[in-house]
């Protein structure tokens, strides 16, 4: 943590201050809805201050509430300029449950403000300062400061700026960076369009026939080279325009309590990145951990953190079970993926040992309980679930107050959103839809919202054709149409982008691929609710059907072209290193995941037997797991970062990012835990067949070494070193990592 203070240089440059001056505001009290560190570190700690600040200047414009008479307005306009920003109303020494005193005599760098070469915007740059011997302080009085000094004030608030400012990029590089992927404008299923009550409704984007989205000649702002905090933005606008257009009520202690939660999960999702001791550690020395007094305290004070931050976001998440409000939605949402940390003692592995040939199973069986027992620490992942039902609800009173049927559009005449708010909605809606849809399935859970609910808003019109209608069945037409969501023939694809192209055609051939990663997860839970609801064998087949047919399109499209960019890995640019990663990672695990939904099927006699006939003649499930298990090898060993292979040089893969997030790919991911499961299982199938070969191929009829067990230890052990990665911000990951290393040795023996 304290590399937070020494090295805090934003990669992108990017002002978390306010970017738009308000005269009648003061800076900390900023109606813009931008995250600012400085707002955060600076007017926490004395709110006294701010309180007499609005006094003073008298806020009168943007704040009707405010009255100039007397000493209460403006505590009230206080409270009202806060209600909709960042979240001003709590001391940041609350927020961390930390004393930075201790911290304040660390020696800092001095920070010069430049011109940023590569993105033409201003960059803090760091330059060293020469530390002085720890036994010369000739010059300096022989007492520490008193925490009540001015300078051991200045220095504290300086201190919780610098990690705040550090903290908040990690958001920016990683959450935002990923979301402008993902939510993309014109992939977007849910665009809630402006529609008059008395026109007729407008006709359907692609037709009776879809086919490939418009191409768009302007790139998003967002896919450029530097991006802003959009969603946050958005979110924050949404929730007060909301508020006036009386969709949704909350008073003023419910919105202070919406923007305190919404900051504490920015944080606690953050601090997972704040192991810098760990930042340091080879894979070399990753299996006999010295003892190190001075890193297990460095250890034991970042763990603190990290706990304290996330207990705390996890308290405020549950003052605010009840609260409407698109800003708690987002805050559900991110804790959703925030993993529960874990102190570096708390889980006592088991001994691998040589279980091998005591117990007669083979390794992966050996592996697995330990495995499981690990990723069981995680827990359910409630707060996803709480937040799709309460954008479920908003967007359903959303809509009932656009079509006039809420009864509180009756009465008054309320502003209506902005074309920007009601695709906000949208985008929000979309994510949790997404993030929905990827849990359930991944933990055998019901989705939380059903079909009927977040069919893409054009399939309506499309199943009101008469013949398109007759040929459903009654259960199969409410299921998603995956080609409203591909924009695309899945028969005949039309998207045939290859690398190299153009730094735009590939953006948006990346991000296209984001709607067809969910479409796999949904058909893993359409599968799964027919194997727990015992359907009959021809309604499994036509969901079999469908999927097989999207994971061919897939391979054509989209797979195809991600399979160019791991070939010529160099050439890509960090920005589309970082997002095609983060989507090739989760398809690959639910393709994995699908090979064994099908290798179930067939072997319990659950489908036609014609189907599963051809399907095991195929060995279509065994090279499903093995293609995907391959790519996601491969993917280990070109984004995880290179430190072992040049020797401790440490060439960043994203430069301009986060120094905790820019040595490569891997580390950019913002659901960890999808990475964990894809490379776990991946290596669990090639050291399986590592030990089919040494069992079969070796033992049995004397071959040494051949060279399919040498590739499949090979790698095993790029899928260990991307497990050890992600274990320098993921305790359930580094004893995963531990396991598979125990595993591993035990082939090589």
């Amino acid at each position: 943590m304290l590399q937070m203070i020494q090295d805090s240089t934003p990669g992108q440059g990017l002002s978390w201050n306010n970017p738009f001056t308000n005269t009648d505001i003061p800076s900390f009290l900023s109606m813009d809805p931008t995250l600012d560190a400085q707002s955060l570190a600076m007017s926490f700690s004395s709110p006294e201050s701010a309180s007499q600040t609005v006094a003073q200047e008298g806020v009168d414009g943007s704040l009707p509430e405010l009255t100039k008479q007397t000493s209460h307005a403006a505590t009230d306009a206080l409270d009202n300029a806060t209600s909709y920003s960042g979240s001003q109303d709590f001391d940041i020494n609350n927020l961390w449950d930390l004393d930075f005193s201790d911290i304040n005599s660390a020696p800092l760098e001095t920070l010069s403000t430049t011109e940023s070469p590569a993105y033409g915007h201003k960059a803090v740059q760091v330059k060293r300062r020469a530390r002085l011997p720890s036994n010369d302080w000739s010059g300096y009085p022989n007492f520490s400061p008193s925490p009540f000094t001015s300078d051991s004030l200045i220095m504290q608030t300086s201190n919780r700026y610098m990690i705040t400012e550090s903290l908040l990029q990690i958001y920016h590089d990683v959450l935002e960076n990923n979301l402008a992927c993902w939510l993309a404008e014109e992939n977007c299923p849910y665009k809630l369009q402006v529609v008059a009550r008395a026109s007729p409704a407008p006709e359907p984007n692609l037709g009776a026939t879809p086919g490939p989205s418009r191409q768009n000649p302007n790139l998003p702002p967002e896919w450029g080279a530097a991006w802003s905090n959009r969603m946050y933005r958005r979110v924050v606008e949404l929730d007060r325009a909301a508020q006036s257009a009386r969709l949704i009520n909350l008073t003023r202690s419910e919105s202070q309590a919406a923007s305190r939660v919404l900051d504490l999960v920015i944080m606690a999702f953050t601090t997972q990145w704040a192991q810098g001791n760990r930042r340091q550690e080879r894979f070399s020395d990753f299996a006999t951990e010295a003892d190190d007094l001075a890193a297990a305290l460095n250890q034991e004070f970042e763990e603190s953190l990290q706990q304290s931050v996330w207990e705390q976001a996890k308290r405020a998440l549950q003052d605010v079970v009840d609260v409407e409000s698109y800003r708690v939605i987002y805050a559900e949402l991110i804790f959703g993926l925030t993993q529960k940390p874990w102190a570096s003692d708390e889980y006592q592995q088991k001994s691998f040992g040589s279980r091998k040939g005591k117990s007669g199973k083979g390794i992966k069986e050996n592996a697995m309980p330990e495995i499981i027992e690990i990723m069981s620490q995680e827990g359910p992942h409630i707060y996803l679930e709480r937040a799709t039902r309460k954008i479920h609800a908003l967007k359903f009173r959303f809509e009932a107050s656009e079509s006039g049927f809420m009864e509180t559009s009756k009465k008054h005449a309320p502003r209506r959103l902005t074309e920007e708010n009601r695709r906000t909605i949208g985008l929000l809606y979309w994510l949790a839809v997404m993030f929905d849809t990827v849990s359930s399935s991944m933990n055998e859970r019901p989705v939380a919202l059903a079909d009927e609910d977040c069919q893409h808003e054009d399939a309506d019109q499309i199943l009101a054709d008469s013949m398109r209608a007759a040929q459903k069945s009654r259960r199969g037409s409410q299921r998603w149409e995956m080609e409203l969501f591909i924009q695309d023939d899945a028969a005949k694809p039309t998207v045939g982008t290859r690398w190299p192209c153009s730094y735009e055609d590939a953006m948006q051939m990346v991000a296209k691929s984001a709607p067809v990663k969910i479409l796999i997860y949904r058909h893993l839970s359409y599968l799964q609710n027919a194997l727990r609801k015992r359907e009959c064998p021809q309604a499994i087949e036509e969901i079999i059907q469908q999927t097989t047919l999207l994971y061919r399109y897939w391979n054509m499209t989209h797979g195809a072209f991600f399979r160019d960019l791991i070939r010529h890995y160099d050439t890509v640019p960090p920005r589309i290193r970082s997002w095609f990663f983060c989507i090739a990672v989760p398809w690959h695990l639910g393709a994995l995941m699908l090979a064994d939904v099908l290798e179930f099927i067939d072997k319990n006699n659950y489908g036609l037997d014609q189907a599963r006939l051809k399907r095991l003649s195929g060995n279509v499930a065994a090279r499903i797991r093995k293609a995907s298990a391959i790519e996601l090898a491969d993917l280990a060993q070109v984004t995880t970062p290179r430190l072992f292979q040049e020797a401790g040089i440490n060439a960043a893969q994203l430069p301009d990012y986060h120094f905790a997030v820019s040595e490569g790919p891997l580390l950019t991911e913002p659901w960890t835990v999808i990475l964990i499961r894809g490379f776990t299982k991946a290596c669990l199938f090639h050291l399986d067949m590592a030990d089919d070969f040494q069992q079969h191929e070796g033992d049995l009829l004397g071959h040494d070494d051949s060279e399919d067990f040498q590739d499949s230890l090979r790698r095993a052990e790029y899928c260990i070193r991307a497990l050890w990665c992600l274990g320098k911000k993921s305790e359930m990951s580094r004893n995963i990592t531990k396991v598979l290393v125990g595993a591993l040795q035990e082939l090589q023996i």
